[in-house]
């Protein structure tokens, strides 16, 4: 059996602003769903939106004498070009002209002192297509069908060590896995083209040349067992020389891999040779993800014994379960001809409740008994599949005689299912006493259905709208009984109650949120969330006190935001924001409302609710400007602005203040759809992206972007919020600082959250019992802990530890204090995170 250590760097900083090669067309700028809404869902990319992708894509080529070195494998990617030889890796850069004396550059070699000599260097995970070279009027220097990859790796670089190379966030990456048995500190690179090299207070490694530096991000690492389980351990660069640099590890296991990785937890591509998309997620008792979607040809897949295996070109409706490392499938279904999937719920015993539409499904399969067997022409529908995807607990339409489609479900404690979407249908199935069973005859009526937990019979149903259009997109079984809705009207006359929060209908859409006693049959409240030009909730989540959360889109620069909120100012120009916006109990008033995005375009698509009140939300972006937290996962937009790409941001339970926030995404178009939060404070989200780039983590399940025909791949990813710790420090009269440890990962509660302090001048702090923190430094000695804390804290069952405040004393001007903090096992001493590191001049 072998297990592996792997250590992740990454080569950034000799990067370009990339070129872009313009794609235009239209874009719609609401989304809410219509009749043509499944038909714009199945649109090619080329005719949806504007995308600009880079003149060259990343691929490192193998070298057949297009390029006259004698290097095996070649890239040129955003200015740089990498050649990749048996014994090292070089980077070379040319200033951009104008900027610089022509002809200076650098040429920056890294070599690995005392390799193998029988290194085998091949390429991993090829590319789509194969690429041409004709590059002088001599056909016999032409090269055609060349392979491009990845990925390479060098094989046994040394005894029992590989070498891995690919793209990283703004630049190229390397891992190095070891077998057991194998000492990283073995591993010595020699780096030959630079100025100076050494190790910054942040931890990353830093190459000083002729044109700027090189940097190298600090490892990220942790120990994987066979099972998947993984723990955080300190690694860090190593210093040899002025020219030489390694790795130290904080300790070994001969028992399981060390794994150093960029940050995430994992994420693969999933889908067929044609267009998939992820619409849906939920999360089984073992930690497995469950996604649900549409697929369309053949490709996609399926396990033996699965329900349905056998894919129909028009579209299928998928389901799939994996396991909770991402690399294997418990089980992959099909689900009817001409469907899609568009949500997941997983209940006890891992039975898994999906909705979604049966477009173009007369024979989509019901089960007997079910409420509704007979097909309307675009239909609802609701199935509960067994925990291993053989079998249908029970499956039934929902819809009237014209059109239905359904956005999301939600369970309540005994199994029954709600569902909402839109209904064009006079007839479409209300129940007795329900608040409105009068279709308003408008382009649509929003609906809310809520079906007993064996699918035979409808519990309650109701229309909800005007005499315009409505959609429902979100919904809520809450424990007190009632049902939460969000969604979006064009009605001026949309039904609101007496003393809501917003009664006026303004602009051309209005978000609405509606609170529904199926008991009672009573609107217990409903209000819009409106400004003066047009919004739509697309999501919604309710806490135990009956307080909602929504998310979605908003283009008037007036919606309502509260004092102190983090962002009350409209930043989207003539595009669109994701907002933010937490109402009372009653529906009466907000508790906050924030704008969320930057100057581009942004739209929230999934609100989710963590334990302590904090509400984590994703959705898509182009602001290049978006807000990102440092020591986030990606901050800088893979596109440069030019296409859609996902977000996920963590917002503090007052709506002031941002815990965690990253890009994620391609060089081209990513859309985020779905989302799930785990107890564990890992977010998982999909949806689905046109880019061959988009991240995937080592041994993921799918690696390789599948789609041939202009469409795009579905995608997984598991998006841990932390290990992060943020510092809020506020230099005052007299030098005071004080700082507040937030965010701490749940797995490390009962651990010390520390707050260190270093300085460049020579001075002390008196601790609190009565020692000195000196302040003569080393800044690199923030990552060792040698000089004390200022601070403790003991990280609760939350996840979060808030250190007491501390003035400092008056400390002379022109100081530069550094701070950083840590958790640490105050048993073994270990390191499991640090924070990025904050700098306050004192005055």
């Amino acid at each position: 059996m072998r297990r592996f250590i792997i250590v992740s760097g990454s080569l950034a900083g000799l990067v370009l602003a990339m070129s872009f090669l313009m794609i235009s067309h239209e874009d719609e700028p609401v989304d809410v769903p219509n009749e043509s809404a499944r038909s714009e869902l199945r649109e090619p990319l080329s005719s949806r939106q504007t995308v600009e992708a880079p003149a060259t894509p990343f691929a490192i080529i193998e070298n057949r004498g297009q390029w006259p070195c004698p290097d095996p494998f070649v890239a040129e990617w955003q200015g740089v070009t990498a050649r990749f030889a048996p014994d090292r890796m070089l980077l070379q850069r040319a200033e951009p002209a104008g900027d610089s004396p022509a002809g200076r550059g650098v040429l920056v070699s890294f070599s690995f002192e005392g390799a193998s000599e029988s290194v085998l260097l091949e390429g991993e995970r090829p590319l789509p297509g194969q690429y041409n070279f004709f590059q002088s009027r001599d056909p016999g220097s032409w090269r055609t069908g060349v392979s491009g990859y990845a990925a390479i790796r060098y094989r046994e670089l040394y005894s029992g060590i590989d070498v891995i190379v690919r793209q990283g966030e703004v630049g190229f990456e390397y891992d190095l896995r070891l077998e057991p048995g194998r000492d990283l500190e073995d591993v010595v690179i020699r780096c030959d083209g630079a100025q100076s090299l050494e190790v910054r207070a942040d931890g990353s490694l830093a190459l000083q040349t002729e044109i700027g530096p090189i940097l190298q991000k600090p490892p990220v690492t942790w120990f994987e067992s066979v099972s998947g389980e993984r723990e955080l351990v300190d690694c860090r660069y190593r210093r040899v020389d002025e020219r030489r640099f390694g790795f130290v590890v904080e300790r070994t296991d001969a028992t399981r891999t060390l794994v150093v990785d960029p940050g995430l937890e994992w994420s693969t591509f999933l889908g067929g040779k044609s267009r998939d998309e992820v619409l849906g997620i939920g999360m089984d008792s073992q930690g497995g993800v469950v996604a649900v979607g549409m697929t369309f040809g053949k490709g996609f897949p399926t396990t033996p014994g699965a329900f349905d295996t056998d894919a129909y070109d028009g579209g299928n409706a998928f389901i799939t379960r994996f396991d909770p490392s991402g690399q294997s499938l418990v089980f992959s279904t099909l689900l009817g001809t001409e469907s899609l999937a568009t949500g997941v719920v997983v209940g006890p015993g891992d039975v898994m409740t999906v909705c979604g539409e049966a477009a173009f499904s007369a024979d989509f399969p019901t089960t007997p008994g079910a409420y509704d067997r007979t097909w309307g022409f675009h239909d609802a529908f609701v199935t509960r599949l067994s925990p291993t995807g053989d079998a249908l607990v029970f499956s039934t339409f929902l819809g009237g005689s014209t059109f239905e489609d359904c956005w999301d479900l939600a369970l309540n404690a005994n199994g029954d299912v709600a569902v909402v979407g839109r209904t064009n249908s006079i007839d479409f199935p209300t129940t007795p006493g329900a608040f409105d069973r009068t279709h308003n005859l408008g382009a649509g009526d929003a609906y809310l259905s809520i079906l007993d937990t064996t699918g035979s019979s409808l519990l309650y149903s109701t229309f909800l709208g005007g005499s315009g259009s409505e959609t429902a997109i979100g919904v809520v079984l809450h424990e007190s009984g009632h049902a939460f809705v969000a969604g979006a009207t064009a009605s001026a006359n949309f039904p609101t109650t007496p003393g809501a929060f917003d009664r006026s209908f303004e602009g051309a859409w209005s978000a609405f949120v509606a609170r529904i006693d199926p008991h009672s049959n009573q609107l217990t409240y409903s209000t819009l969330l409106s400004g003066s030009t047009g919004e739509g909730a697309l999501s919604i989540c309710v806490d135990s006190q009956g307080r909602s959360t929504v998310t979605g889109w908003t283009v008037s620069p007036d919606y309502p935001t509260t004092s102190g909120a983090f962002d009350t100012i409209f930043g989207g120009g003539v595009w669109q924001d994701a907002f933010v916006t937490r109402l009372d109990p009653t529906g009466s008033s907000l508790i906050f409302s924030t704008f969320l995005g930057g100057t581009g375009e942004d739209r929230g698509r999934r609100v989710l609710l963590d334990s302590d009140g904090s509400v984590v939300v994703v959705g898509r972006t182009r602001s290049m400007d978006f807000p990102v937290v440092p020591g986030s996962y990606r901050l800088t937009h893979p596109s440069a602005g030019a296409g859609y790409v996902s977000f996920v941001t963590h917002l503090d339970a007052t709506g002031q203040e941002l815990l965690y926030s990253t890009y994620i995404g391609s060089t081209l178009e990513d859309q985020i759809y779905a989302a799930h939060l785990d107890s564990d404070g890992v977010v998982t989200i999909g949806g689905f992206t046109a880019g061959t780039d988009f991240p995937v983590t080592e041994n993921a399940f799918d690696p390789t972007y599948n789609e041939t025909n202009n469409w795009w791949d579905a995608f997984l990813a598991r998006v841990p919020l932390g290990p992060i710790i943020h510092l809020n420090g506020v230099p005052a009269s007299g030098n005071a600082i004080s700082f507040r440890v937030r965010s701490v990962p749940r797995s490390q509660v009962g651990q010390l959250a520390q707050v260190v302090v270093s300085c460049s001048g020579d001075a002390g702090i008196p601790l609190p019992g009565g020692e000195t923190l000196p302040l003569t430094l080393d800044p690199c000695v923030l990552w060792t802990l040698r000089q004390g804390f200022l601070f403790r804290s003991v990280v609760d069952a939350q996840g979060k530890a808030t250190t007491p405040t501390f003035p400092m004393p008056k400390l002379p001007s022109g100081l530069t204090l550094t701070t950083a903090a840590v958790v640490i096992d105050p048993t073994t001493g270990a390191i499991s995170s640090v924070s990025c590191p904050m700098a306050f001049q004192t005055q």
